[in-house]
Formats: structure tokens, C-alpha cells, sequence
């Protein structure tokens, strides 16, 4: 985690999270060593403004010893969760998910009436994931 080039993943879920909760956020740390993704945070929510994601992520920072600088932090295309990881981790690049991003051009796809074929060859590995 003191690694420069470490890169933190950011998702979360919905699922199984107890009330008074909104959704349960799961922080992995990619290690370069093991090349392993290793959770080590899991951060429930009560919601998915800048203000309550800026709490967990501080202390994230401060039980990391203010000694966590990752390099890419790769999350949700969410505007709350961007603003809130670029307040804390000010020098990290921000990437957004690719499977999320997919996942939301597929359903504006179908929305819009796009047959179902054109959509598939969209989603096809290669295509806008290059």
C-alpha cells in the first residue's frame, strides 16, 4: 500500500446490506507482488453524496497511517464518489470502471430502441474497449 504504483478498486454493493444502511462499499488494494486484488476495507453507507463517502475514505487515509498514495483509483462513473476520492487522494488518477461504463451504454442502447444484435456487437470484447 506505501507503493506509488499501488492501484485501489472501489466497488460496491447493494445486496445484503443490513438497515439502516444504503449499500456496502468494498476497497481492494491491487498488490504487484502477488498480483492479487486484496479487499481491505469493506465501508457501509447511508447513502451516495461526496459527504458520506468523504468520512470512510478519511479514515481509510488515517488507518493507512496517512501512508497510502495510490496511484489510480479506479471506481464508479458517480459524481459523489469521484469529488470524494479526489479530495482525499488529490495526486491519484481517477479511472472510471469499463464494466460500469459498458453496463450503462448497454441499457441507454436498449432505451433507445437499438436491436438487440447491434447491441451485443457493441458489448463484444474489442469494440470500445480497446
Amino acid at each position: 500500500m506505501k507503493q506509488r504504483q499501488s492501484s485501489v478498486f472501489i466497488d460496491s454493493t447493494y445486496r445484503w446490506v443490513p438497515a439502516p444502511f444504503y449499500q456496502l462499499e468494498i476497497v481492494m488494494l491491487y498488490d504487484l507482488i502477488s498480483e492479487l486484488f486484496l479487499p481491505i476495507w469493506y465501508v457501509l453507507t447511508t447513502g451516495k453524496t461526496a459527504q458520506v463517502y468523504d468520512r470512510p475514505f478519511h479514515n481509510i487515509y488515517v488507518g493507512a497511517r496517512q501512508k497510502i498514495f495510490p496511484a489510480h483509483v479506479v471506481c464508479d462513473f458517480e459524481f459523489a464518489m469521484i469529488t470524494s476520492v479526489q479530495n482525499q487522494f488529490p495526486e491519484s488518477r481517477i479511472v472510471g470502471c469499463l464494466f460500469h461504463s459498458k453496463q450503462a451504454l448497454r441499457r441507454k442502447m436498449m432505451k433507445l430502441k437499438i436491436t438487440e444484435d447491434e447491441v451485443d456487437l457493441t458489448m463484444r470484447e474489442g469494440c470500445i474497449d480497446r
